[in-house]
C-alpha cells in the first residue's frame, strides 16, 4: 500500500496580475497588468474577460480552436499541439465541468486494431483515480474524429518549477515523494510511464502533484507492436540505458528518468552537459554524472546518494519500488527538522 503524502502548495498564488503559465509545451498568452488567475478545476467556465488577448488579435487567434465543439464539449481554447494529436480546453456540457481533449491526428492510428485496443486500454486506465495521476476520463471514436478526455490540471509544470521557483529543500522533496506515490500507484497497476519528465509534472493550484502523459498502452511490447519508433519519441535527456541497449523495459526505466528529474531539481543543472544526441545516449550507458551535492552544496549529500542510485546503469541496482525510494526521501526530510 503505498502512503499517502501530504501536499505542501508551492503554489500560494501568482503576484497580482502574474498568472502562471498553464501548459509544457502549450504556452500561454503573456500576462497581463491586472490578470485574474484561472478558476480552478469544478468551477463554472469562466466568461472572456479584461486581461485576455483581444479578440481577432494574432495571439488571440494562435490560442483560438479551429472548432466550436466536438461531441459534447465545448472547446474554449488550444492548450497544445504536438505529433500525436492536438489538445483543448474545454467545458463537458454533460458534467459542467472543464477538461483536456485530445484530438488524435488523422494518421496517428495504423489501422482500426490500433484504434481498438487504445479505446480498450483507456477503459481500463479510466478506473484509475489517484490524487497524485492525472485522470483519463474517456475515448471517442466517431463522425467529429478519435479524441480522448482527461482531466484539465489547472497549475504549472515542474519544468516551470525548476526554472522559475526559489530554492526550498522541503518544499522540493515533497514534490519528489508525491511523485513517488503516484508513480508507485502506476507501476501496481503495470503501467510503465515510459516518459517520464518534468514537462509531465504538473501541480493543481493548491500543489498538488499530477503525474501526466503516461502510455496508455502501460505494456512495453504494446507500446512497441504499434510503434516500433517509440524510442525515438521519448525524450533523449531523460531515456534509461535499457532503452537504449533494446532489452526489457521494467518499472525501473521510470527511476532513471526520476532520477535525472531529481537531479535537476537538487543540483540545479543537467547531469550531461553534452551536445549532440551519441555523446548523450554515451553518457547515459557508461557515465556517472558528477555528485549532486558537489554540484549544488545546498543538495545533502545523502539526498546525492539517493540520486546516483536512482542513475545506475543496471536497472537492479536502483530503488526496489517507488515507494522504497519515497522512504529514503522522507529520511532525508527528517534529518534536517
Amino acid at each position: 500500500m503505498t502512503e499517502q503524502t501530504t501536499p505542501q502548495n508551492p503554489f500560494p498564488g501568482p503576484p497580482p496580475g502574474e498568472p502562471f503559465e498553464e501548459r509544457p509545451a502549450a504556452p500561454v498568452p503573456p500576462a497581463n497588468p491586472g490578470q485574474a488567475a484561472p478558476r480552478p478545476v469544478g468551477s463554472p467556465p469562466a466568461q472572456p474577460q479584461a486581461g485576455r488577448p483581444p479578440a481577432g488579435s494574432p495571439l488571440a487567434e494562435a490560442y483560438a480552436p479551429d472548432r466550436a465543439s466536438l461531441y459534447h464539449f465545448k472547446l474554449l481554447r488550444v492548450l497544445g499541439e504536438g505529433g500525436t494529436g492536438k489538445v483543448y480546453l474545454a467545458v463537458d456540457q454533460k458534467r459542467g465541468e472543464p477538461a483536456a481533449v485530445k484530438l488524435f491526428h488523422e494518421n496517428f492510428f495504423r489501422n482500426r486494431l490500433h484504434v481498438r485496443d487504445l479505446a480498450k486500454s483507456v477503459q481500463k486506465f479510466k478506473k484509475f483515480k489517484h490524487v497524485n495521476v492525472v485522470q483519463i476520463y474517456d475515448f471517442y471514436d466517431g463522425s467529429e474524429g478519435r479524441c480522448m478526455s482527461m482531466e484539465y490540471v489547472d497549475g504549472p509544470s515542474l519544468k516551470w518549477y525548476i526554472l522559475n521557483r526559489p530554492w526550498n529543500l522541503q518544499e522540493r522533496l515533497n514534490i519528489c515523494m508525491q511523485i513517488c506515490t503516484g508513480m508507485q500507484y502506476l507501476h501496481e497497476k503495470g503501467c510503465i510511464h515510459h516518459d517520464f519528465k518534468p514537462a509531465n509534472v504538473l501541480f493543481t493550484r493548491t500543489g498538488t502533484v499530477k503525474i501526466a502523459d503516461f502510455s496508455l498502452y502501460g505494456s512495453s511490447f504494446l507500446l512497441e507492436l504499434f510503434d516500433p519508433n517509440v524510442g525515438e519519441q521519448i525524450t533523449p535527456m531523460f531515456v534509461a540505458p535499457e532503452f537504449i541497449r533494446k532489452e526489457k523495459l521494467t518499472p525501473a526505466v521510470d527511476q532513471y528518468s526520476m532520477g535525472i528529474t531529481f537531479y535537476m531539481m537538487f543540483a540545479e543543472r543537467v547531469p550531461f552537459p553534452v551536445d549532440n544526441l551519441t555523446q548523450l545516449y554515451r553518457c547515459h550507458l557508461t557515465v556517472m554524472p558528477e555528485h549532486p551535492s558537489l554540484v549544488n552544496p545546498r543538495c545533502p549529500t545523502a539526498l546525492g546518494d539517493i540520486i546516483m542510485r536512482l542513475l545506475q546503469k543496471r536497472p537492479e541496482q536502483r530503488f526496489t519500488d517507488c515507494d522504497e525510494l519515497r522512504i529514503a526521501l522522507s529520511q532525508i526530510g527528517r534529518s534536517r527538522i
